[in-house]
């Protein structure tokens, strides 16, 4: 996370251009979340703008995106709950910018518990 935020916006939004699924598993999203959210809304013009200059129909655009966040499964037992601030505020941030001009369809998920499973499929102790 330390290198993809010490990046600038650009940098970041070619990253995101084609991903279709983001995975953070940094600290501290709460102070990542607006770069995050500009970064995401500028990959989805780019990859539009593409779609748009695709040749003989060929598809290139990310309709949606998926940003999962593993930074604490738990989040009530570090940081006194500050991941799930970190989801809130990246969510408002990415409504922000879908009210702009309806860009951004990014679905977040936090990742708020995680189990072993054996390969039977059954959870581990």
């Amino acid at each position: 996370a330390s290198e993809f935020f010490s990046m600038d916006e650009g940098k970041m939004m070619t990253i995101l251009a084609d991903a279709h699924y983001i995975m953070y598993c940094g600290r501290y999203l709460n102070e990542h979340a607006h770069r995050i959210a500009t970064a995401l809304q500028r990959a989805q013009k780019r990859s539009q703008k593409r779609s748009q200059n695709a040749v003989d129909g060929a598809e290139t655009n990310v309709t949606f995106r998926n940003f999962v966040d593993w930074s604490n499964p738990d989040p009530s037992r570090y940081h006194g709950g500050h991941e799930v601030e970190g989801m809130m505020t990246l969510s408002k941030h990415l409504n922000i910018s879908d009210e702009d001009d309806g860009v951004v369809n990014t679905v977040l998920w936090k990742i708020t518990g995680v189990s072993s499973l054996d390969v039977a499929g059954h959870e581990g102790k």
